[in-house]
């Protein structure tokens, strides 16, 4: 072997070994920590094979799933979770895996929600920020908690969780509805608005009063009524009772009963009436000129408007009585109602 014939042999060799190592394509000088360097200097790119997908879980065109394969897919094939999109894939070993299926923050097409979606698979809540400050958490539960990041001890069942801290004005509503001094009401679907509030109507009207024969085992109109607008009220009343022909006798006594009726023509307690009494009820002793009933009773107005309720009297227990009581429930200046909203 002459000279010449050892420099090429050699040359040739040392050229094998380095194309063994490293391959630069349109660059004689490779980056050394790559197995292949594309060198962009013509500017000219990487056209990856075109295939035709079946789904993620298919390895068609391929005969197996080849880890770190890396094909462009041409079609839309399969559905659900399998589904395949035109984008660039690599396997996995397993599955095609969509490497352009990231979010774009200019809006994305071809989703699907059961397999495109922001947030979590495993147990761990979901969390937003800006200036890497947390403003709002997705807990595990389905909790969305806003200005907090852990579920408050009372009413943690509640599905929105808004902490404003002391600031106020945590939740702002406008639908055209809102205007000073409103309430957010809710009708019978849920459907919210703002209303202005109800105004607490308890309106006495005090009457002349009637007399109550000692016979009465029924009940009379006193002529007195109250109008209460939608809730629950407490009525108090401190009644005078007195016999037309003054003084009781030695042995004599009455116990008249009264309550309210929602007609002051068919006089029946009224079924609003919820407190365990239904009566308002009183003695007139022996030897007595004047006594007072006193008592309450709780009325819920559920008919959504303001209402009416007429105070009635009778069903006279008496002993050793004859007579009236005089003028009951009227205009005397002894006689009060007290009416309270009651929760």
């Amino acid at each position: 072997m002459n000279k010449k014939t050892k420099i090429i042999f050699l040359f040739l060799f040392f050229s094998i070994i380095n194309l063994h190592a490293q391959v630069g394509i349109v660059t004689n000088n490779p980056n050394k920590d790559a197995v292949l360097d594309l060198s962009n200097e013509n500017q000219k790119g990487l056209l990856l094979p075109n295939v035709k997908l079946l789904g993620t879980n298919d390895p068609t065109p391929l005969t197996s799933h080849v880890k770190g394969m890396h094909v462009y897919n041409t079609t839309s094939n399969g559905t659900g979770d399998t589904k395949v999109v035109s984008g660039i894939y690599y396997n996995d070993g397993t599955q095609w895996i969509n490497i352009s299926a990231g979010w774009s923050t200019t809006g994305n097409g071809n989703t699907d929600t059961a397999a495109n979606f922001i947030g979590t698979i495993n147990g761990v809540d979901f969390a937003l920020r800006t200036s890497n400050i947390e403003r709002l958490r997705v807990t595990t539960q389905g909790n969305l908690l806003v200005g907090t990041s852990t579920l408050p001890s009372v009413g943690n069942n509640a599905k929105m969780i808004i902490d404003n801290g002391t600031t106020k004005g945590a939740i702002q509503i406008k639908d055209g509805t809102q205007g000073v001094a409103k309430v957010f009401t809710s009708d019978a679907n849920g459907v919210g608005s703002w209303k202005a509030p109800s105004a607490d109507v308890a309106f006495v009207n005090t009457g002349s009063g009637v007399n109550v024969p000692f016979s009465t085992s029924g009940y009379l109109y006193t002529q007195s009524s109250i109008t209460l607008s939608p809730g629950k009220w407490q009525i108090y009343a401190t009644i005078i009772m007195s016999k037309t022909a003054g003084w009781t006798g030695n042995t004599e006594s009455w116990w008249l009963k009264s309550t309210f009726s929602d007609s002051n023509i068919v006089l029946a307690v009224s079924p609003d009436i919820i407190s365990k009494s239904t009566f308002i009820s009183g003695l007139l002793p022996s030897n007595t000129y004047y006594a007072m009933m006193n008592g309450s009773v709780v009325i819920n107005n559920t008919s959504g408007a303001n209402k009416t309720y007429y105070y009635i009297a009778g069903n006279v227990t008496g002993l050793n009585t004859t007579g009236t009581i005089s003028n009951f429930g009227g205009a005397w200046a002894e006689n009060i109602f007290m009416v309270q909203r009651v929760k």
